[in-house]
């Protein structure tokens, strides 16, 4: 069976903002400008939901215009639902951070908090003196023991930016779950969160009775973000201490409950989201991704030696977009050939997987669903199918 994009009609991003970018800013001075172009629409999206396709995106006008947003509301949905033949979509209302504290609790609206008679982390830190610096307080020395409940934390790394590396993360979570696991994926990007568009979630994480919230699900994932949490349009101005607080939040301030993999999409490079979850948490392992470009494997070396350093077990190297199969078979190697190879072999790792270059892949990840779950038993999904079971085996063997 070969994934393919079960409906033609469904609009790319690019296709979107044109389609919207035929209808003038009602509120703009200058009658020139499009709704586009005044930042109204962002994170455009098509997708299907139980075989319908669905265009999702972030309508957001910056102020409350009453009767006149709720009226160019439905111009815009008429519009698509005119140009593109898809009947349902939906708008996901970015949060309004402005003047708050940097932490996920305090970023939330504090009606959330309200309606279950809970204070907000303000409240109860209002005479601190590090309130607003350390969105969780002091971090302590100590690895943390509030995901006793969690197997396995997984780490998926890249010593650089642009290999893949989420689009791998977020299929091995999906793969895991196919296979029967419990799973969670946490988005550990502070700086840029790719979960929600990965899984076309665009909503806010609910508090319980505990003071925590509830992870998002999806295809039989939990999951958590950033990018539920904060405007991510706006830059993320934070220091080390923040990223650090922020972090912790995730994994300790969340109801994950008994799961058998955490997966945990880092960001790339060797600073310290990477440096607090060895510190802090008992890590089972991790995964290196790369391209086998040669530039990319010196940024693999200083990653494995970092792991290394803080001992954490590498689990194995991928070596993603290794090769791109034109239609009559033949392997044209973009970026260079067996390079990840060479590397796995010279450090004494495993070569877990070489992925090809396919673009229904990326397309998929674009479009909130990825790879795995659209055809599990596609050629395409076994790649990351393989590299599932591949790492649970490992993991298995080292109890």
């Amino acid at each position: 069976m070969t994934a393919q994009n079960q409906n033609n009609r469904l609009p790319n991003r690019a296709e979107i903002l044109d389609i919207l970018s035929s209808i003038v800013n009602p509120y703009a001075a200058d009658s020139t400008q499009n709704i586009v172009e005044a930042g109204f629409i962002t994170a455009p999206l098509s997708r299907m939901i139980d075989n319908t396709p669905q265009i999702g995106l972030m309508f957001d006008t910056k102020k409350d215009n009453g009767q006149q947003d709720a009226i160019l509301s439905k111009k815009i949905k008429a519009l698509l639902k005119e140009k593109t033949g898809v009947n349902d979509i939906q708008f996901m209302k970015p949060l309004d951070l402005s003047g708050r504290k940097h932490s996920l609790l305090n970023n939330m609206p504090a009606n959330s908090f309200a309606k279950a008679g809970i204070k907000t982390t303000a409240q109860h830190d209002a005479t601190s003196k590090n309130a607003g610096h350390k969105p969780f307080g002091d971090l302590g020395a100590v690895k943390s023991d509030n995901l006793e409940q969690v197997k396995h934390i997984i780490l998926v790394a890249s010593g650089k930016g642009g290999v893949g590396k989420s689009t791998v993360a977020a299929n091995l979570a999906a793969s895991l779950a196919t296979d029967g696991h419990k799973v969670a994926l946490l988005d550990a990007d502070i700086y840029g969160p790719s979960l929600p568009t990965m899984f076309g979630i665009h909503q806010k994480p609910e508090l319980n009775n505990n003071k925590q919230m509830e992870p998002l699900e999806k295809y039989g994932i939990k999951l958590m973000s950033i990018g539920f949490l904060a405007d991510t349009n706006k830059a993320m101005i934070w220091r080390g201490p923040m990223i650090q607080g922020a972090l912790m939040q995730m994994m300790n301030d969340v109801a994950w409950g008994e799961l058998d993999y955490m997966v945990i999409d880092l960001p790339p490079g060797t600073g310290d989201i990477q440096l607090t979850l060895a510190q802090k948490f008992n890590i089972a392992g991790a995964i290196i991704v790369s391209t086998p470009q040669i530039l990319a494997l010196d940024d693999v070396r200083r990653g494995i030696q970092m792991f290394n350093t803080v001992h954490v077990p590498i689990l194995g190297i991928i070596e993603n977009m290794a090769y791109f199969e034109s239609e009559d078979g033949v392997r044209n190697y973009v970026f260079g050939k067996g390079g990840a190879k060479m590397i796995a072999e010279k450090i004494k790792v495993d070569l877990l997987a070489e992925i090809p270059l396919i673009p229904v892949i990326g397309r998929q990840a674009d479009m909130g669903e990825p790879i795995v779950q659209l055809a599990p038993d596609s050629s395409e999904a076994s790649h990351y199918r393989q590299l599932a079971r591949k790492i649970s085996d490992k993991l298995k063997s080292a109890i």
